[in-house]
């Protein structure tokens, strides 16, 4: 993943990213705001999300129910809290990627290299912020039977898929074929979603014996196989 090489801890500081996904300033009660979230999501990503609860989290933070309950209500407020930051921070390293390997001359290469892009940004956002990116994944596996979680997985898979999706009717303009009907679209962009997200999965949880830029290079390689009949 050489274009690692090219980005800075600075552009990814979790405070900063913190604010901007909420479209705050960080005052002292936001800065306690932040804590209870950071905390949070180190709590979830080790327990597990079920297993984190206010009462937990206030023993973690050694603060008063109340003062947590005063900025969340209950647990689904918070995980949706978590939910936006983590998800504002894999957008902006993603953004931030596919910026890097755009090319004035747009053709079918730099659309291949875009949809590498993404798939360097979500294992360099594993690799650099674990914790984030467990949540992100546990809640992609609770979305499956618990309602409330699936309403927050669907909204920043989405955001994803529709980027995908972008990418891909360029790759079929470009081989000159006409666009694939848009329920075909969706569900080859779920596929390598699906396929980006379970590779990590994998990798998180030391089920496979190799490394960040393997799995990397691995998965890459698979989703343009998915796109060669485009």
């Amino acid at each position: 993943m050489e274009i690692k090489k090219k980005i800075t801890s600075e552009e990814f500081d979790e405070e900063i990213l913190y604010q901007k996904s909420s479209e705050i300033e960080l005052t002292k009660g936001q800065k306690r705001k932040y804590e209870i979230v950071k905390k949070a999501i180190e709590l979830m990503s080790k327990e597990g999300i079920k297993e984190t609860t206010i009462n937990t989290l206030a023993e973690s933070i050694k603060i008063s129910r109340s003062n947590i309950k005063y900025y969340f209500p209950n647990m689904d407020v918070l995980i949706e809290s978590c939910i936006q930051y983590v998800t504002f921070t894999s957008q902006t390293i993603t953004v931030k990627f596919i910026k890097e390997v755009d090319d004035e001359d747009v053709n079918y290469e730099n659309h291949l290299a875009r949809l590498d892009a993404i798939v360097n940004a979500f294992f360099y956002f594993v690799e650099n912020y674990p914790q984030q990116a467990t949540i992100m994944l546990l809640l992609n596996y609770f979305s499956s039977f618990t309602p409330t979680y699936r309403k927050m997985k669907g909204t920043y898979r989405s955001m994803g898929a529709k980027r995908i999706i972008l990418i891909l009717k360029a790759i079929s303009k470009e081989k000159r074929r006409s666009y694939l009907h848009s329920v075909d679209l969706n569900a080859l962009a779920c596929s390598i979603q699906s396929l980006i997200f379970s590779n990590a999965f994998l990798l998180i949880n030391n089920e496979v014996e190799l490394t960040h830029k393997e799995m990397c290079d691995h998965t890459k390689e698979l989703i343009r196989l998915l796109c060669t009949n485009l």
